[in-house]
């Protein structure tokens, strides 16, 4: 049901709406969710994490993470800003997976000599 809240008036379902429903297992409202979130994610990651593709990725973990924590969400007006932490935390994630792949790239050449 991609209308207002299914009273057919066509008005956008806010954000609490739509997570009541994705809740309850409605593919369509968890959708909506991503698409309405989505490029403001990703272009927060693209700015911390200075790689189109990295922040892509890190996006994709952001929404995997929130859909499947949506159940533990104890305020749903707050959505936009849980979901800006979970992508804060995959950055950081990936800013260490980073360090450590220098790291590792460092000691093999140490090593080598």
């Amino acid at each position: 049901m991609a209308d207002g809240a299914g009273d057919g008036s066509g008005a956008p379902r806010s954000d609490e709406d739509l997570i009541a429903a994705a809740r309850d297992g409605e593919r369509d409202a968890a959708d909506e969710l991503a698409r309405r979130h989505y490029p403001r994610i990703l272009a927060a990651l693209a700015r911390q994490l200075g790689d189109s593709e990295e922040a892509r990725d890190a996006a994709q973990d952001t929404f995997l993470a929130a859909f499947r924590g949506l159940a533990g969400l104890r305020t749903p007006r707050l959505f936009a800003v849980w979901l800006r932490r979970i992508a804060r935390n995959q950055a950081r994630q990936s800013w260490r997976r980073r360090a450590a792949a220098r790291r590792k790239r460092h000691w093999r050449t140490c090593l080598s000599w």
